[in-house]
């Protein structure tokens, strides 16, 4: 956020930018609540600012890495846990070999930000998984919507049994949709308008 908040206006004055925000598996639950919750953070702070970018019509990218790596953060993280186990009596943590460890070197991942940092990038509030020569998108689903409205004779506020009785829709994706990120919405149109839609079809 504070890198963010400094080069901001200079990427403004420019017109142009190229950023890349650090997220984490950690963020899909790993057993240390802080942690999680600033790396999912970090993707709402991407698309964000890939939506003040679009405001602007600038060509300033916003994207996010998920990376995967043996780096070291993540080995004194292992031997801080081990040391820890061990004075409780526990076994320490089997480490990985060495052969698995080379396949995750930072290195692997280096091709995904510099792809990303070039003026040919044309992802916009994308976030990619990348680690061990391993790269994939990752991105929002949205699933069958269910309504609850005067059109399904919901004149009030719906009930928890509306939900109840819709979790088939809420469950289905076969009818859903992938929306893009990074303009305040998850993809138009938005809810509100998707209600109004439904309500006129």
């Amino acid at each position: 956020f504070s890198v963010m908040k400094a080069v901001w206006p200079v990427l403004v004055e420019q017109a142009y930018g190229r950023c890349i925000f650090t997220a984490s598996p950690a963020m899909f639950g790993a057993g240390v609540a802080a942690y999680a919750a600033s790396k999912a953070g970090v993707i709402g702070l991407a698309h964000s600012l890939q939506f003040e970018a679009r405001k602007l019509k600038m060509d300033i990218a916003c994207n996010v890495v998920v990376p995967q790596a043996n780096t070291r953060m993540v080995r004194d993280l292992n031997t801080n846990i081990s040391a820890n186990r061990v004075a409780q009596g526990k076994s320490a943590l089997k480490a990985a070999p060495e052969s698995v460890l080379e396949i995750m070197g930072p290195e692997k991942i280096s091709a995904m930000v510099g792809w990303l940092a070039h003026e040919s990038c044309t992802a916009r509030a994308h976030i990619f998984e990348a680690g061990a020569g391993y790269f994939a998108r990752l991105n929002w689903a949205r699933t069958t919507p269910l309504y609850a409205t005067l059109k399904e004779g919901v004149s009030g506020a719906p009930t928890p049994e509306h939900i109840r009785d819709g979790l088939a829709a809420l469950m289905n994706f076969d009818e859903g949709d992938l929306p893009e990120s990074g303009d305040g919405a998850m993809g138009s149109p938005n809810a509100l308008e998707r209600v109004f839609g439904h309500l006129q079809s």
